[in-house]
C-alpha cells in the first residue's frame, strides 16, 4: 500500500511539472504579461471630472509616458 502512494506522488509530481512547463511556453508563444520574456508598458495621462468622462491631458504634444530601451 505504501508503494502506491509513493508511485501516486510521483506520478502528481510530474504532471504537475509538465502542466507548469506548458503553461510557459504557451504563454511565451502568446505574450501573456510576466511569462514573456520582453514586456513593454506605457502610461497614457488623461484628465476628467469622473473616471466615466475624461480626454488627453490639455497642452500636452504626447500624453504617453514609455521607457526607452
Amino acid at each position: 500500500m505504501k508503494k502506491y502512494y509513493i508511485y501516486t506522488s510521483i506520478v502528481a509530481l510530474i504532471c504537475l511539472m509538465l502542466g507548469l512547463a506548458a503553461g510557459i511556453f504557451v504563454g511565451i508563444k502568446r505574450g501573456v504579461p510576466f511569462v514573456a520574456q520582453k514586456e513593454q508598458w506605457t502610461i497614457g495621462i488623461y484628465t476628467g471630472e469622473s473616471p466615466f468622462t475624461f480626454d488627453p491631458a490639455q497642452n500636452k504634444s504626447n500624453p504617453i509616458l514609455r521607457l526607452k530601451m
